[in-house]
């Protein structure tokens, strides 16, 4: 029988502190990266796209105004948080670059 860690992934912390916690000044929590994973499964339906346009009152006419203007959007919020934490504005030419060892 192999003996397993007692402490998983969402009590790391917590178990080293527990375990080293006269020798911790301090503990900093946050996230590193965000990871989404799943479907959105009104868009891969067949129609999916046209029936979440059409929800959101969007001709398909408009598509291309629609999508060019949401993304100018996100890009503005995104820079915006960028700029209030003082953090560097970075554009990645692809998914590569980015990429630490």
């Amino acid at each position: 029988m192999v003996a397993r860690p007692t402490c998983r992934k969402e009590g790391a912390v917590k178990s080293f502190t527990a375990r080293f916690g006269s020798q911790v000044t301090a503990v900093l929590s946050g996230f590193d990266r965000l990871v989404f994973r799943g479907t959105l499964l009104l868009l891969v339906r067949q129609f999916g796209m046209f029936h979440c346009l059409e929800r959101a009152g969007i001709r398909l006419l408009d598509f291309k105004e629609y999508v060019r203007s949401t993304t100018e959007q996100l890009k503005a919020a995104a820079l915006a948080d960028v700029r209030k934490l003082g953090r560097p504005e970075t554009y990645l030419g692809s998914r590569r670059e980015g990429r630490t060892a």
